[in-house]
C-alpha cells in the first residue's frame, strides 16, 4: 500500500492543467477496507444531467463518519478515516464565493482532481478512491451561489453539504453557518434550489438550538425540501467543544430520530470517544441512524476500527505517507500532525519546529521513505523542502495577521473580549495563563489580576472578569467550570497584550512592560 500511496508523490507547485474539464479520473489508490469500500470513479467521467436528483438516503443510514473540521478534512485525512473504517467522509468547509472562482483540473502526476484558484492555490482536492464516500460541504448564504458552487464539484463527489452550524465570526459574519439556524426562510430557499439543480444528495449540518420545538421546526424544513440527511450537532452555537454535551440536547437528538423521515447523524460526541466501542456507544445514546467524529478522530483515526485501537504514532506515520502521496501542502500536513500529537508536550515541541516535509518525516524516521518516493526523486525532494519551508511561512503571516486582528478586538476603552476557551491538556507543564500571568505581574512589578466570576443559567454557565493593567478582559466562552472560566479570561489577557500565540506563552525574561504593550496597541480605540 505504501509503495503504491508514494509512487504518486508530486511537488505540489507543479499542478497539471493540461484537458482541464475533459479528463478523467482513474485515481488507483488501494483501500485497505475493500469491505466498505464502493469507489464509483464513472461518477467523475458522468455528463451533467439536468434532472432533479430524487434524494434516497440509504447511503447515510447506519454510517460512521468523519466530520467537516476546518484545515482538518483535507484529502490525506479523509483516505486515511476511510482506511480506517470510516463510511463517509466530510470535506472541511469551503466558501462558495472561493469554489466559484477554482478551475477543475486533473492532476495526472498525482492521480487527483484539484479544484484551483486564478493563482495556482489549492482549494479542494480528491481521488477516486473517495468519489463515492466523500461529502463537499459548503459554506453559503445565498441559493444562486449555492448552486453554482455545487456544480462545479458535483461530478467529482458523493453528496453535497451546507454548514448552517459554524459559530465561528468569519461564517457568522457572512451570514453562513450558525447564522442560518436563524434564517428558516433562507434555509428552505438554500435547500430548495440545491436539490432541485444538483443531481447529488443535499444535506445539512446543524446545531440545536435552545429549545426542541425550535430545532424540531428548523428540521422538517430541510427534510421538506428534499434533503437526504440532517447532521446535527447537540451543542448550542455559543458551546464550545470542550464543554460536555448535556443530556436535554442529546434529547433533541433521539427525538428528531423519532421523528423525521430522513437519517439523523449525531455530532458532538468527541470527548468521550476514545475508541471505535465509544463511537457506537454515543451512535446509541443519541438514538440516531448515524453518527459523525471530528476531534478524537483527529487525535487517532483508528477510532473508525472496528478490530481495535493502532498505537498513534504509527498512526501519525500512515498519515504523512499518505500525505506525501497526495502532494498535500505543507502547512496543511503539519497543522493535521500537531493536533495528532496535542497530548505530547515534548514531541508536540519538536513537531512545532519542522519546517518542511523532509524535516517532519525525519523526526519520525520516514525520511528515506519522503527522498525514495518523491516523484522527482532525492534531488528533487531536497529542493521540495525549500518550497515547503517559504509556503509555510506564508501561511504563518496569514495565521499571524488573524491572530493580531483577534487581539485587536476592544470592544470599550477599558474592555477586551475574545473567543478563547481553556483545556487543562494543552498545559502539560506546571505553567498555565494564570500562573504565567501572575509571573509577568510580579516581573514588571504590577498588581496581581484580579478575577470576578458571574454565574448564570443554573450554575451551567460562568462569566469570569479578569482586571489587569488597567483594562479588563473576558471570554465568550462560558464553561460551568470556575477554574475554567478564570483560566480562559487570564488567556483572553495574555492573548491581547501579545504574550501568548495559540497556547504557547511568549519569552517571559523578553517581555514588554503591561503600560508599554497598550501604548503600541493604541490603547482604548476600538478596533474590533
Amino acid at each position: 500500500m505504501a509503495e503504491a500511496e508514494a509512487a504518486a508523490g508530486c511537488r505540489t507547485v507543479e499542478i497539471v492543467a493540461d484537458n482541464t474539464d475533459k479528463a478523467d479520473n482513474n485515481g488507483d489508490h488501494t483501500n485497505n477496507n475493500s469491505s466498505n469500500s464502493s469507489s464509483n470513479t464513472s461518477n467523475n467521467n458522468s455528463s451533467s444531467s439536468s434532472s432533479t436528483y430524487s434524494a434516497p438516503s440509504s447511503m447515510y443510514a447506519n454510517a460512521v463518519c468523519l466530520a467537516p473540521m476546518v484545515r482538518g478534512g483535507t484529502l490525506p485525512t479523509r483516505l486515511r478515516a476511510l482506511r480506517c473504517g470510516a463510511d463517509l467522509v466530510w470535506s472541511e468547509e469551503l466558501i462558495d464565493h472561493k469554489l466559484i472562482n477554482c478551475t477543475r483540473v486533473v492532476n495526472a502526476r498525482l492521480n487527483t482532481v484539484d479544484f484551483v484558484t486564478p493563482d495556482n492555490t489549492l482549494v479542494f482536492r480528491t481521488c477516486g478512491e473517495e468519489t463515492s464516500r466523500v461529502i463537499l460541504q459548503i459554506g453559503t448564504s445565498d441559493p444562486n451561489r449555492a448552486v453554482q458552487a455545487a456544480k462545479l464539484v458535483e461530478n467529482d463527489v458523493a453528496g453535497i453539504d451546507v454548514n448552517m452550524g459554524c459559530p465561528k465570526d468569519f461564517s457568522l459574519k457572512g451570514g453562513m453557518g450558525a447564522a442560518l439556524l436563524k434564517q428558516p426562510a433562507l434555509v428552505k430557499d438554500i435547500v430548495s434550489a440545491l436539490t432541485a439543480n444538483i443531481k447529488k444528495p443535499i444535506t445539512c449540518k446543524i446545531r440545536v438550538l435552545p429549545s426542541y420545538e425550535e430545532t424540531l421546526s428548523l428540521a422538517r424544513i430541510i427534510e421538506s425540501c428534499g434533503a437526504a440527511a440532517i447532521g446535527v450537532h447537540a451543542r448550542l452555537t455559543q458551546q464550545r467543544p470542550r464543554e460536555a454535551v448535556r443530556p436535554e440536547y442529546l434529547a433533541h437528538l433521539q427525538r428528531l430520530a423519532q421523528e423525521l423521515r430522513i437519517p439523523v447523524i449525531a455530532n458532538g460526541g468527541s470527548l468521550d470517544i476514545k475508541s471505535h466501542a465509544d463511537v457506537l456507544a454515543f451512535r446509541k445514546a443519541a438514538g440516531c441512524s448515524s453518527v459523525m467524529v471530528a476531534r478524537a478522530a483527529q487525535y487517532n483515526m483508528s477510532v473508525f476500527r472496528a478490530e481495535g485501537l493502532l498505537p498513534p504514532l504509527e498512526m501519525v506515520a500512515e498519515y504523512l505517507r499518505t500525505a506525501i502521496a497526495c502532494g498535500n501542502p505543507y502547512p496543511n500536513t503539519k497543522y493535521n500532525v500537531l493536533a495528532a500529537v496535542a497530548h505530547d508536550h515534548d514531541l508536540h515541541t519538536r513537531v512545532l519546529a519542522t519546517r518542511s516535509t523532509l524535516e517532519m518525516c525525519e523526526l519520525f524516521g520516514l525520511a528515506d521513505h519522503y527522498r525514495t518516493h518523491w516523484v522527482g526523486g532525492p534531488e528533487d525532494a531536497e529542493a521540495q523542502a525549500a518550497l515547503d519551508a517559504a509556503l509555510l511561512a506564508q501561511d504563518e503571516a496569514q495565521q499571524e495577521q488573524e491572530q493580531q486582528h483577534k487581539r485587536r478586538r476592544v470592544f470599550t476603552e477599558s474592555h477586551i473580549e475574545l473567543d478563547a476557551s481553556f483545556d487543562v491538556r494543552d498545559y502539560p507543564a506546571a505553567i498555565n495563563p494564570k500562573v504565567y500571568l501572575r509571573m509577568y505581574a510580579h516581573k514588571h512589578g504590577v498588581e496581581n489580576p484580579v478575577y470576578d466570576c458571574t454565574v448564570a443559567d443554573n450554575g451551567r454557565r460562568i462569566t469570569c472578569t479578569c482586571a489587569f493593567a488597567g483594562k479588563t478582559f473576558a471570554s465568550l466562552w462560558k464553561p460551568s467550570n470556575k477554574k475554567q472560566a478564570e483560566q480562559a479570561a487570564a488567556r483572553v489577557c495574555l492573548l491581547s497584550l501579545g504574550l501568548m500565540t495559540g497556547t504557547t506563552f511568549a519569552d517571559l525574561e523578553t517581555s514588554a512592560s503591561p503600560s508599554a504593550i497598550l501604548a503600541s496597541y493604541g490603547a482604548g480605540s476600538n478596533t474590533s
